[in-house]
């Protein structure tokens, strides 16, 4: 199967390196990664198996291991390049394992997890329908999302400069703000979803804008370019 037209914009390289050296230690650990550290400490009990969807280079590995030096973790991502470079940086973890996989078409069994969670990717895609209904499939108990998420539904096209898709075409990716109400509705659907909380983001970082790529912090809020990034924090809970 050829790239769907909204992959070609997530070919970034600079983003593998910034992610490598938070694997590695080399950056520090993200402000989202600690709220996450939170929300997966309160409800994590030992022999707990957790999945990481989107996973990049496996960068939130080593912070959630201070929850569990023995966490039985998996990543998985679509790209090929970045599960070859998280299984090269975590070789030495015996407990950690890392898979290319679709988000679409998730290559685990139902209820293969305990945690399953998928961190600041859900933006990227042109809905979000197909990827939670399988985030919801393969966890037996809690899923974690980090999304944009407002009032209202805003379809954001972001076009890369000068990189094109295999037609020729300009390259973009998704940056879509779903709205809150149908979202959460959407999970309680589920027959199996028995709990839905929504938290704010705690963006608590000042970033000087830069250029007009990068994002920057206005008054407390993140942005990028015309756009406000309205960040949320979900859980989800399954089961009796």
């Amino acid at each position: 199967m050829g790239k769907r037209d909204w992959e070609f914009g997530l070919e970034n390289g600079s983003y593998l390196s910034a992610m490598l050296r938070r694997a590695t230690g080399e950056a520090p650990v993200m402000e989202q990664t600690k709220q996450l550290l939170e929300l997966i400490g309160e409800i994590y009990r030992p022999g707990m198996r957790v999945l990481d969807v989107c996973c990049g280079a496996g960068h939130f590995y080593p912070a959630l291991e201070s929850i569990d030096k023995n966490m039985a973790y998996h990543g998985c991502d679509l790209s090929a390049k970045y599960i070859a470079a998280a299984r090269e940086t975590f070789k030495e973890k015996t407990n950690a394992g890392f898979f290319e996989g679709d988000i679409f078409n998730l290559p685990f069994p139902d209820n293969g997890y305990d945690i399953v969670f998928c961190y600041t990717t859900l933006q990227h895609f042109p809905g979000y329908r197909e990827a939670v209904r399988e985030l919801l499939r393969v966890t037996t108990k809690y899923l974690f999302m980090r999304l944009l998420l407002s009032d209202h539904t805003y379809v954001i096209k972001r076009f890369k400069p000068g990189l094109l898709d295999e037609n020729g075409q300009p390259a973009f990716v998704y940056y879509n703000i779903w709205d809150q109400g149908e979202f959460v509705d959407y999970l309680k659907s589920d027959p199996g979803c028995r709990e839905v909380k929504v938290y704010d983001d705690r963006f608590n970082v000042e970033i000087p804008k830069a250029n007009n790529w990068d994002t920057y912090t206005l008054a407390g809020m993140q942005i990028s370019g015309n756009i406000i990034l309205t960040w949320k924090h979900v859980r989800a809970v399954k089961g009796g």
